[in-house]
């Protein structure tokens, strides 16, 4: 890593050959586990499954921890928005990881609690499933992860 976890600036997490193999493992079976009518992606999605494999990983790494409530949405490209669907839970952490399972290199970008990414405003209507795409700039800073997390526990 490049960074500190307390950073609001996107954090470089570099991948072991062991890892990256872990996620190229784990990504081919899960692409022949998921049936091809309900996810149906642009490009190769036996590559898309293994970029989201190794950006869990990545995630994890950065985390350094294993945590049930947070997860990783995935693009090759840096601009990307972070992709929430509809079968996301509301109590959730999304965090946009950009970068490939190729390239061993992912950069966590930014996140946002699931339930603030459903607006109407980065709503995709016709797309399925029902799908929210917001930009980078709505988007917390990493900086502001730990704050978070110690206020949502407050408030329980």
């Amino acid at each position: 890593m490049t960074t500190s976890r307390t950073s609001a600036a996107p954090v470089v997490v570099r991948l072991t050959e062991e890892q990256a193999a872990q996620a190229e493992r784990q990504g081919l079976a899960k692409a022949r586990r998921t049936r091809r009518d309900l996810f149906t992606p642009k490009g190769d999605r036996t590559t898309l499954f293994i970029n989201s494999e190794g950006a869990d990983i990545a995630l994890r790494e950065w985390l350094q921890e294993d945590r049930s409530a947070v997860f990783a949405r995935t693009s090759a490209n840096p601009n990307a928005s972070l992709t929430v669907r509809e079968g996301d839970k509301d109590a959730d952490i999304a965090f946009l990881v950009t970068g490939t399972t190729k390239s061993r290199e992912f950069e966590v970008v930014r996140w946002l609690p699931v339930r603030e990414a459903k607006r109407d405003l980065w709503l995709r209507t016709g797309w399925r499933p029902t799908t929210w795409l917001v930009p980078q700039s709505a988007l917390r800073d990493l900086g502001e992860f730990g704050a978070a997390l110690f206020d949502d526990r407050d408030s329980r």
